[in-house]
Order: structure tokens, then C-alpha cells, then sequence
């Protein structure tokens, strides 16, 4: 969008489409059909797990649903809470993909306490494999539909839809690569 705004030339190796098409239009609401879903990609880095693992995660976000494959769902994506080779190490260094703050201090203190067990699994727990929302009935995300007979069809096609996209990217994940 940048480049062809400033008619400059778009490079072959690049796989998004511009949106200059989309800002200018005079049309609202879905001004281009083919344009329903957004895949985000994302990998945490940061020397936090062992040997300086990467947390990877791939998303598909639709008009109604948001589902996210989860590539390494055994590793913390905050960090693991007891990473023992961490150079500043001391008070504090627990899921150091998170930046020290009071919020990050209370879950993890208080942990073991029934009112808070939710908020510290939500917050800073490991995630499961794989993650469906019903982004209109659920906006913040807290319930994941995934393992729900209900939303197998659902889930299969934004995977199959997300999958599809990967390969056509050549994203390195769907080739196995870390």
C-alpha cells in the first residue's frame, strides 16, 4: 500500500496486496469481496526459553471468527516461569516475555488462589494447540470454541483456509522449519 501510494515499485517477493483500492473507494462497508479475512503471523522471541526458542503462532481472522493455530503449544508463550539461564536473573525473571509490572507480580503471587487461577492460566498459562472464537458473541476472546463438536466444520475450513494461504506464501512453519 506504502509503495504504491509513493509509485514506487513493488517488489515480486512481497505477498501482500495493496489496499490503495480499498482507501480510495467511495463505497462503504466489504468494498472488496475478496477480502475477508486477514492472517497474521507471529513469532515471540526473546531469550526466555531454552535455547532461545521461538513461541509460533498463525492466525486466520475473519468478519465473525478469529481461529489461531498454536505451533509449539508444550513451550510457555510468555516464557517458561523458572528460566534458569537468564543473564539479569534475580526477582522478577518468571515469563520474562512479559515486562515486570504489578498485574505480572499478582497472577503469579497469587497463582494458587481459586479467584485468580483463571486470570493467571488466561494471562500467562500454555496455550492449546489450536484456538477458535466467536469474535461477535465473544469480542475479548475468553471462550475458546475449538474443542466443541459444535464448531468442528467451522474450525476445519479457517484451518484448511489458513493452511492454504501458508503454503501459498511459502510461510517456513508449514514447510517444518523453526
Amino acid at each position: 500500500t506504502v509503495l504504491e501510494a509513493a509509485g514506487a515499485r513493488v517488489p515480486s517477493a512481497m505477498t501482500g496486496r495493496s489496499l490503495m483500492g480499498v482507501l480510495t473507494s467511495k463505497k462503504s462497508g466489504l468494498v472488496d469481496p475478496s477480502r475477508d479475512f486477514v492472517v497474521t503471523s507471529f513469532e515471540r522471541h526473546g531469550w526466555c526459553r531454552p535455547n532461545g526458542a521461538t513461541y509460533p503462532i498463525r492466525a486466520i481472522r475473519t468478519h465473525g471468527r478469529m481461529y489461531l493455530w498454536n505451533l509449539e503449544p508444550d513451550r510457555w508463550p510468555n516464557g517458561d516461569p523458572s528460566f534458569p539461564d537468564v543473564p539479569y536473573a534475580g526477582r522478577g525473571t518468571e515469563f520474562m516475555d512479559i515486562d515486570p509490572s504489578p498485574t505480572k507480580t499478582y497472577l503469579i503471587e497469587h497463582s494458587k488462589n481459586p479467584d485468580v487461577a483463571g486470570s493467571f492460566e488466561v494471562c500467562l498459562g500454555k496455550r492449546p494447540g489450536e484456538e477458535l472464537y466467536d469474535m461477535k458473541a465473544d469480542p475479548q476472546q475468553m471462550r475458546n470454541l475449538a474443542a466443541e463438536s459444535a464448531h468442528a466444520a467451522t474450525k476445519r475450513e479457517l484451518r484448511e483456509r489458513l493452511e492454504k494461504y501458508l503454503r501459498e506464501t511459502d510461510d517456513p512453519r508449514i514447510r517444518g522449519k523453526n
